[in-house]
């Protein structure tokens, strides 16, 4: 009678273990993506920060050059 009793024991030991290495790995993969997805919002924040100080510059160099062409023709 004891024999069926330890079969099921490891049986439930034997799932308690997978669910516990299925919620490791779904935990793990969670946290990846999470590190990976503030990484790449940083590096998309960085390109845009950049971007923008390029067109303030080319915003400025376009000012200069109508205020110095409007001053030629007056």
């Amino acid at each position: 009678m004891s024999e069926p009793h330890a079969r099921s024991e490891h049986g439930l030991n034997g799932l308690k273990k997978y669910l516990v290495g299925v919620a490791v790995a779904v935990t793990t993969a969670l946290l990846g993506q999470s590190m990976a997805l503030v990484w790449w919002a940083a590096t998309i924040s960085t390109r845009v920060e950049h971007v923008e100080k390029a067109v303030d510059g080319l915003d400025g160099r376009v000012h200069t050059l109508e205020t110095d062409r409007s001053s030629r023709s007056s």
